[in-house]
């Protein structure tokens, strides 16, 4: 979650926020609240903990109060069933770590692969290209080569999962207008 610089609550990270804190109410306020979203990792050690009752309550009154929001976001690890967590809220199962954080990070920033690849070009092709998103297309301009294109982003994009974005910028010496 770090190289996607998305700010995540875990207990052991926050040891000197929680320090001296009442975490009864601390936890409940944060869970029911603060957060924009809640990633429950349900297992059968996940049910039995005493903490995750008390966090299970604050996010059920959020989403009695927020019912068609997408706050919670259910991680499966095993069959087991948590109550106030419906078989009717998508969930996700099977998935590698990196996977999960890629499909947080999705959820937060719903152009995430636009901005990942534009990332990627304007470090591809250096501080003298100037790239933004326009319209669907990718503008680049090189005022020192008098330089100007446009590409459908979603060609781009494509290119960029396949990973021929270097290939098609760097690799040839001649990128078509």
């Amino acid at each position: 979650m770090k190289s996607f610089k998305i700010n995540v609550f875990y207990d052991n990270f926050k040891q000197e926020v929680l320090w001296g804190k009442n975490l009864y109410t601390y936890l409940f306020d944060l869970y029911k609240d603060k957060a924009r979203y809640c990633v429950m990792f349900i297992s059968k050690y996940y049910k039995e903990k005493l903490w995750a009752s008390h966090e299970r309550k604050a996010i059920q009154e959020r989403i009695f109060t927020e019912f068609d929001s997408e706050y919670l976001l259910p991680v499966r690890l095993d069959d087991t069933t948590i109550d106030g967590v419906g078989k009717t809220i998508g969930y996700v199962e099977n998935k590698t770590a990196e996977e999960l954080a890629y499909m947080i990070a999705k959820k937060l920033d719903k152009d995430l692969d636009i901005n990942i690849m534009l990332y990627n070009l304007r470090k591809m092709l250096g501080a003298d290209y100037k790239i933004n998103l326009e319209d669907g297309n990718v503008c680049f301009v090189n005022e020192i080569e008098q330089f100007e294109a446009q590409y459908p982003a979603s060609i781009l994009l494509e290119m960029n999962k396949l990973g021929l974005l270097e290939q098609m910028f760097v690799g040839p010496a001649i990128v078509p207008n």
